[in-house]
């Protein structure tokens, strides 16, 4: 099953309600791959070791795997990148989940190896996530880490998330990962095609896998984990709109407010809706 890559724009309107509590998923699984110990990189959330769970660890076939430590990482570098762990053979991450529907799933890569090897496949509870990925692209410009995000819909009692180098000489690799139910109103199951002249529905969305290609704070700043309470970043549109000449930004100086079974802070923090 392949993955819908979705480009969504959210159009977010003013409502009026009681303020939010700080989310809290049912399923919430952080992970720090190939590293020794619990890391606690920023935002109040704990990325436990790949291999700390007792008795049940997460990660099969440990003997075809290897963890890989940076010893000289960059002091602005976050935790979660100081450390990887490398697959030479098939190996997958097995999460079990209490809340069926809709997960995020959040694959983190930053490659302080040599990655010229690296090819490989990613895919999650039927899902092709990743498909011949190898991190090259980090060979251009400056290095900075990747973060790839999904929704899967699941229906069963568990999370796989498998790991399938190209061929015999090629391996895989991944710095953190993170499995957490999502918010019940993340994703609406009907949504609009975006294009001229189009007026056609998608139906469904909610049983599908999707992929976030880009998360826009339309007309505002830059918006980070720290200031999401789904620990998400925004980017501000100044480096795809076109004709901006036209158009201008408005900002609202009041407190949001969300009514009660609306919109929440969950589908955008305050500083995109202001």
């Amino acid at each position: 099953m392949e993955l819908n890559i979705l480009f969504f724009f959210f159009f977010f309107f003013f409502t009026i309600s009681n303020a939010v509590t700080q989310f809290s998923p049912t399923d919430n699984y952080l992970i720090n791959c190939g590293s020794p110990i619990t890391s606690f990189p920023s935002n109040n959330r704990f990325f436990i070791t790949d291999t700390s769970k007792p008795g049940s660890l997460f990660l099969s076939a440990k003997s075809l795997s290897f963890p890989l430590i940076n010893n000289n990482p960059s002091p602005h570098l976050s935790q979660l990148y100081h450390t990887a762990r490398i697959f030479n053979k098939e190996s997958f991450f097995t999460f079990g989940i209490k809340k069926k529907g809709t997960h995020l799933v959040r694959l983190h890569f930053y490659p302080f190896f040599d990655i010229s090897n690296a090819n490989f496949h990613v895919s999650s509870n039927g899902y092709l996530l990743l498909s011949k990925f190898n991190g090259l692209e980090f060979e251009n410009g400056e290095k900075e880490p990747i973060l790839k995000e999904y929704l899967i819909n699941v229906d069963k009692g568990v999370v796989e998330i498998v790991f399938t180098p190209f061929n015999e000489s090629s391996f895989g690799y991944v710095n953190a990962i993170e499995v957490f139910s999502a918010p019940d109103r993340l994703i609406a199951d009907t949504a609009m095609v975006v294009g001229f002249n189009v007026s056609e529905k998608i139906n469904g969305l909610r049983n599908q896998g999707l992929e976030t290609v880009y998360r826009l704070n339309v007309g505002g700043p830059k918006v980070t984990p720290f200031n999401d309470t789904l620990w998400r970043t925004w980017i501000p549109d100044d480096g795809v709109l076109r004709m901006n000449e036209t158009s201008m930004d408005i900002h609202f100086s009041g407190r949001i407010q969300y009514q009660e079974g609306g919109l929440s802070r969950e589908i955008g923090p305050d500083n995109v809706y202001s």
